[in-house]
């Protein structure tokens, strides 16, 4: 089978989060409980429901004008993922054929 790959181009991302909620739809992944924590970044890192997360980080330049920093994180379908070691009731698991780390919403007990 021929490996696959997903780019992602930083320079024509707007931080919209768009990939992050077509991650969770096409994963039907529920959502995830956060709680306001006074900034833009919810969830505030991956979890079992959040497979691909936008990261936010404000700063003050020189001329004091806030500023955003922002980079994606996500699933990367380890072949040897640690987050499948850990699983402890075996929901996560690594799809030989297709090359990717999947969740058994059945068995996931997080």
């Amino acid at each position: 089978m021929t490996e696959k790959i997903k780019l992602y181009d930083d320079s024509k991302c707007t931080a919209c989060r768009g990939c992050q909620l077509a991650c969770k739809q096409w994963n039907a992944l529920k959502a995830s409980q956060t709680e306001n924590r006074g900034t833009y970044q919810n969830p505030p890192s991956l979890n079992p429901n959040t497979f691909m997360l936008i990261h936010y980080q404000d700063y003050v330049d020189k001329e004091g004008n806030v500023k955003w920093l922002f980079r994606k994180e996500a699933c990367m379908h380890c072949t040897d993922a640690a987050c499948v070691t850990v699983c402890p009731s075996g929901a996560l698991h690594y799809n030989k054929e297709t090359k990717t780390v999947g969740l058994d919403h059945d068995k996931c007990i997080g």
